[in-house]
């Protein structure tokens, strides 16, 4: 590029491209692996390493480790749920999807997340992520409702489930309700609208028009 940074690409099928290599002007290097699509290891000039573990036969991440050769400095640990929540199925066969329900950093408490129960009607969101609880405590809690979308194709408009509320509470965040109101799907474009709680004086105005989004104020 301008700056003299060198990327090495490697291609996988027809379609994917995968950064292997990454080279600064003064030849400082940062290298990555993969296996079956996933990658495994980004490794720097020093050897430092960043390496990705995956749960066996699956394509879940298990744990992310920090490493100086063979020593592992720091490591962020992923746990799922018990049992599938969902199974996909497709071309080639079926495959179960498990909820991530919690990241555990090297130091403290994890990040946790709870779900919509999946025996909600299909309307109500079943599945949905439902709480997000912070190391330090504080929560955020999702609402949602259904939404009509024009995909910009000059077809129906679509029916999807979209947040309607995120109420935040507890130790360091601030406390409220967040809403997200959507109006206008037709030719002239989706407008979502996000505001804070009463009194943090945030806002922000989102227009999609088909497959672009981009922020009015």
């Amino acid at each position: 590029d301008r700056v003299g940074i060198e990327r090495a690409l490697s291609y996988r099928g027809e379609v994917i491209a995968q950064c292997v290599k990454v080279t600064d002007v003064f030849g400082n290097t940062i290298d990555a692996t993969y296996a079956s699509g996933l990658i495994q290891t980004i490794t720097d000039t020093f050897g430092r390493t960043v390496q990705f573990n995956y749960v066996s036969g699956t394509t879940r991440l298990q744990n992310v480790q920090v490493k100086n050769g063979s020593t592992v400095l720091q490591q962020w640990t992923f746990a799922y749920s018990a049992n599938p929540i969902v199974t996909w199925t497709h071309p080639g066969g079926q495959r179960p999807i498990y909820a991530l329900t919690s990241i555990t950093p090297p130091v403290g408490n994890a990040w946790s997340l709870t779900y919509k129960p999946g025996t909600l009607p299909l309307g109500q969101n079943p599945y949905a992520l439902e709480r997000l609880t912070l190391p330090t405590g504080g929560t955020s809690t999702y609402t949602y409702t259904s939404q009509n979308f024009d995909p910009g194709c000059q077809v129906l408009t679509i029916q999807r489930p979209v947040v309607s509320t995120r109420a935040t509470a507890g130790r360091d965040v601030v406390t409220g309700t967040w809403t997200y109101p959507y109006s206008n799907p037709g030719d002239d474009g989706m407008t979502t609208t996000v505001t804070g709680p009463s009194g943090s004086g945030y806002s922000e105005v989102y227009v999609s028009e088909g497959y672009g989004a981009f922020v009015v104020n």
